[in-house]
């Protein structure tokens, strides 16, 4: 575990990516296809010059473009690029400049607005696996990766996992994927649906409406705004159940709770995120194209649930809240950050919260934050579900947290079984804990320590520093916090302090038993230089030839014969 913490600056340098075999396969310098067809250069060219599915150019034009590659993928960037600018010289007169983005600030499977900004891009191509979180405010182009699989073997396996599902309590069956395999999904659904004995809906993703829409917005000067959310369609599989970007229509008189799921796809953070959000009430059957193999997922739910769940039993018991922005292109990330600020310093829960933005995450560097007792990742849904065994602290998703702020009282968590990673239904329920009323939070039994644990409560009322004298002065001075949230204390106008706020840092750096230098060094006076001893680790003397531990009458030379003479 120390290694974790620690490490040299040569292992920085040295330090090996690890790369998905299946991703590095699929690339153009793999298996040696036109880079063309491997990335759809000619679609995607359009697509830049054109709004998709018309012949109306886009206005204004686009000038700056990034494109976004995985790890995997940058071996096929710089012919790509190439690619790309001469299919762009052929449809206009003025391309726009494309720049390559060789490195994502948290996670490759969402758009890196941050690292596009840098370069004032106007919209973005992304390439590679991603969670089709919508964007903040650029307009993405999306271009998949193409794994292979075999067509016949995927019909078969996904007929033999569907009839082991219990039909007779299924209306209907939906066919959902890795986006890695969405270019040969129309060819399964077709082949496949005749061969069940219930309906098979498909799950569909519609990319270009959101580019579409970011495209109208650029052109209006407007902000996107946020889709409601569709959790609770009666008839519709909302966003928030299958991932950003998909949905599906089941068909008339069919019910949520009577459909089963049918999943093509490696075991992977999608498909841990399906299983979440779906829960028990929806069985899952997925197939692994890479091994063929097939895989009842019911009980890799309830194992997931019952960590996760111990995980909000952590976060219960913590007084200092960490929020990690793990991603800074999610669209409905800042009002969840504001929410989650306002609901954790509240009246309910009185706690201790500071805002970090970390790039990607590992235990190195949220070791450095001792003085935090949980952390909240903001981040989309395949990037908040992380493995914390190698972290130093817990990490929770917003909606976690919720569960824990509603754990006061002596209550305990609620649980329903379901489920909530999408950032607008987190926001939602974060406003609807912040409505709670207040109680005298009571020494609670704590399931991860074993003990009853009373929390720490910070913000409360303003005290008076001792010779504060003034009352309107001091008044007038905490008027400020209004204005300056993030001072450490508060002074009026002769210079008196009045209040010193809360801070979870300074407590814990006085409690620590080493606090770094002397602060009061070259305040006393300077210490008598003394002679030291001289010689190795076995044997030393002094300067006037008196060796350690020996009597006084031994000489150096004396000492250093009997030195000699062991053995």
């Amino acid at each position: 575990m120390a290694t974790a913490f620690s490490s040299a600056d040569a292992a920085v340098i040295e330090h090996e990516v690890e790369l998905d075999d299946d991703a590095v396969q699929a690339t153009a310098a793999h298996t040696h296809q036109a880079i063309e067809d491997v990335y759809c250069v000619e679609r995607t060219a359009r697509d830049l010059v054109f709004v998709p599915g018309t012949n109306d150019r886009i206005t204004p034009p686009l000038r700056r473009v990034a494109l976004q590659f995985p790890d995997e993928a940058l071996i096929d960037s710089v012919p790509l690029f190439h690619a790309l600018q001469r299919a762009l010289a052929h449809l206009t007169d003025a391309p726009p400049q494309l720049y390559i983005l060789a490195d994502t600030s948290y996670g490759s499977c969402c758009v890196d607005e941050v690292a596009a900004a840098h370069v004032q891009a106007d919209a973005v191509v992304h390439y590679g696996h991603t969670c089709l979180s919508p964007t903040a405010h650029l307009p993405a182009l999306y271009v998949f990766p193409r794994h292979a699989v075999d067509v016949d073997a995927a019909i078969d396996a996904l007929q033999s996992a569907a009839d082991s599902l219990p039909l007779d309590e299924l209306q209907a069956l939906v066919l959902t994927y890795d986006v890695a395999y969405a270019h040969a999904i129309d060819t399964i659904y077709t082949q496949l649906r005749p061969k069940l004995r219930r309906p098979l809906v498909l799950s569909l993703m519609d990319t270009q409406r959101t580019y579409v829409e970011r495209l109208a917005a650029r052109q209006d000067g407007a902000a996107p705004a946020a889709p409601p959310p569709t959790r609770d369609a009666p008839t519709a599989l909302s966003t928030s159940l299958l991932g950003a970007g998909r949905h599906v229509d089941l068909p008339d008189g069919v019910t949520l709770a009577h459909t089963g799921v049918l999943y093509l796809g490696p075991e992977s953070r999608a498909l841990t995120h399906l299983l979440l959000t779906l829960g028990s009430q929806h069985p899952v059957v997925s197939y692994d194209p890479r091994t063929q193999r097939t895989r009842t997922e019911t009980g890799a739910t309830n194992k997931l649930l019952m960590r996760r769940y111990a995980t909000i039993q952590k976060a219960r018991d913590a007084s200092v809240i960490g929020l990690v922005i793990g991603t800074l292109g999610v669209q409905n990330y800042l009002p969840l950050v504001r929410e989650l600020r306002r609901v954790l310093t509240s009246p309910v829960s009185q706690r201790k919260v500071y805002t970090i933005s970390v790039g990607k995450l590992n235990p190195a560097k949220l070791a450095n934050f001792q003085e935090i007792d949980a952390f909240v990742l903001v981040a989309c849904p395949e990037n908040s579900l992380l493995d914390t065994k190698e972290f130093l602290r817990p990490i929770v998703t917003p909606w976690e947290m919720m569960l824990a702020v509603r754990a006061h009282s002596g209550n305990e968590v609620p649980w329903t079984g379901d489920y909530v990673l999408d950032l607008s239904e987190a926001v939602h329920d974060a406003e609807q804990v912040a409505t709670d009323e207040a109680h005298e939070e009571q020494p609670h039994y704590s399931f991860a320590t074993g003990t009853y644990v009373t929390r720490t409560r910070y913000g409360g009322q303003p005290e008076e520093a001792p010779g504060a004298d003034g009352v309107d002065g001091a008044e007038r001075a905490l008027q400020r916090l209004d204005v300056a949230p993030h001072e450490l204390a508060v002074r009026d106008a002769s210079g008196r302090m009045v209040k010193v706020l809360d801070s979870a840092a300074l407590q814990h750096h006085q409690q620590r038993s080493w606090v770094g230098l002397d602060r009061n060094e070259g305040a006393g006076a300077p210490a008598q230089l003394e002679q030291g001893m001289a010689g190795f680790a076995q044997h030393y003397w002094s300067a006037d030839g008196e060796g350690e531990g020996t009597p006084a009458h031994t000489s150096r030379g004396d000492h250093s014969d009997a030195a000699s003479a062991a053995p």
